[in-house]
């Protein structure tokens, strides 16, 4: 275990060093003139090039790039209600659950059964088992919480018990 921890302590020390030494390079220059204008950095003045590039340096690691949906139900009136059930870096900025109904009749939810919620969500079922069994119900309400543990849950007015869903869109 001791020399587990010294090969490990040798290996991440460089690493660790290297990192805090250099600086990334300047973002203008890892890009190609066409890149340059089509992201607009070629349209920073100077002084806004700089702050860009002193961030960068400073900025953490990038998280993996977060799923997002096709388009808001109206474009550029994107909610944290839109945002619900999407991986996103900020926790904060989903709302704590979803109320709205089912489109349509609803037969109980099977295994990877998606529903479609008035509000324009489409939802998928992440239980192994059939949920729900032998309700049917006409555009029943619907709220869609956030878990103890992460993941969501969907429980239908009326009804006792509850689905574990994720979203699609």
């Amino acid at each position: 275990m001791r020399h587990f921890a010294i090969a490990l302590l040798l290996l991440v020390a460089p690493l660790a060093a290297h990192a805090t030494d250099t600086p990334p390079p300047a973002i203008e220059t890892r890009m190609d003139d066409a890149t340059k204008q089509r992201t607009g950095i070629a349209r920073l003045t100077p002084d806004e090039l700089a702050a860009l590039n002193a961030w960068l340096a400073t900025a953490p690691a990038a998280t993996p790039a977060a799923v997002v949906p096709a388009a808001s139900p109206v474009a550029g009136t994107a909610t944290p209600a839109d945002r619900i059930g999407f991986t996103t870096p900020d926790p904060q900025a989903e709302a704590p659950k979803v109320e709205s109904r089912i489109v349509g009749t609803f037969r109980g939810l099977a295994p990877r059964a998606q529903i479609t919620l008035e509000n324009g969500q489409v939802w998928r079922s992440v239980d192994s088992t059939v949920i729900f069994r032998g309700v049917t119900a006409e555009s029943p309400a619907v709220v869609i919480t956030k878990g103890t543990f992460g993941g969501w849950r969907l429980r239908l007015a009326d009804y006792r018990g509850m689905a574990k869903v994720e979203r699609v869109r």
